[in-house]
């Protein structure tokens, strides 16, 4: 595989440091890119100690792209994911853009590392249903919609990413939409039916919470955009994440991971309750039921005389 890398002379070592979203995500993908060989294996291929492959995996070691290069070949990479590492080797830090490409966005691992390390992730969707939530109709009904992903891949990926709700250490849950999304026959009557119901089952865990922002609200500045707010253990810094047509925003800036923990403070305040909310969906639900029943009896043949 070409590199096109000359070794650097002169490089002092990396320096233990605290992991950023910048780095999980680099961290996930050299893990990701190990493809079935053990740290023991490649610390023996590279010369390397394993405690050094763990910590370039956790995100709490410096590389350098002679390293990188290093690491991947002795992984036997392809060419174009030593082409997308590459490119994160070079994005800013602390607030950076991810291209999804020809891939879904639930794919990206920057979206899966957080996920699993968070011990409380925030979510608001101002016109779907929070990704995390949605059935595979709804998926695949949004996806038939949409202008990027095949529909499978993207209902695949997405019934993937889901389940990180169901490991033996999930983080707490909290996810707002609007009462509007709700109301919305997304994919059509029966598929709102299913959705509804959906909802109802997942907002009765106890680490989940699902809140309703009412009608009432609505054109309030705060649902404007939606965003994803991943709790790290400390010391770390909390991650927003922004899912947008063609690719993701990740931001660990302490100044705007600020800004959004005050717009979810405020969607709090908005919102209602949990058991409120509960009741709208399930009465939303209800509905729904309703009307599947009735055009199922509309649709039956009139009896004979």
């Amino acid at each position: 595989m070409n590199t096109d890398m000359t070794e650097p002379r002169d490089v002092p070592p990396p320096q233990p440091r605290t992991a950023s979203a910048h780095s999980r995500e680099l961290g996930e993908e050299l893990r990701r890119a190990r493809s079935g060989a053990s740290a023991r294996q490649l610390a023996g291929r590279l010369g390397w100690s394993i405690p050094k492959i763990a910590k370039l995996e956790a995100g709490t070691r410096g590389i350098t792209e002679w390293d990188a290069a290093s690491l991947l070949t002795a992984c036997g990479t392809d060419q174009d994911t030593l082409t997308r590492i590459r490119r994160l080797l070079s994005l800013d830090v602390h607030a950076y853009l991810r291209l999804h490409g020809d891939a879904a966005s639930d794919e990206l691992a920057g979206v899966a590392v957080h996920e699993r390390l968070a011990v409380r992730v925030q979510c608001y969707e101002p016109l779907r249903v929070p990704p995390l939530l949605q059935t595979a109709g709804y998926v695949r009904a949004q996806a038939t919609e949409g202008v990027s992903t095949p529909v499978d891949r993207a209902v695949r990926a997405r019934m993937a990413r889901q389940k990180v709700l169901n490991k033996f250490s999930t983080p707490t849950w909290v996810f707002y939409l609007r009462q509007a999304v709700l109301e919305t026959e997304f994919g059509g009557l029966a598929e709102a039916h299913e959705q509804a119901v959906h909802l109802e089952m997942l907002s009765r865990r106890d680490d989940v919470t699902v809140r309703v922002l009412p009608n009432l609200v609505d054109g309030h500045p705060a649902l404007a955009h939606g965003v994803s707010l991943a709790v790290l253990p400390q010391p770390s810094t909390p991650v927003a994440y922004v899912e947008l047509d063609v690719a993701t925003a990740f931001i660990d800036d302490e100044t705007a991971v600020r800004a959004y923990q005050e717009k979810f403070e405020v969607l709090d305040r908005l919102a209602l309750d949990a058991r409120q909310s509960r009741w709208l969906i399930a009465q939303r639900a209800s509905v729904c039921m309703n009307r599947l029943a009735g055009e199922a009896e509309s649709d039956s043949p009139a009896p004979r005389d």
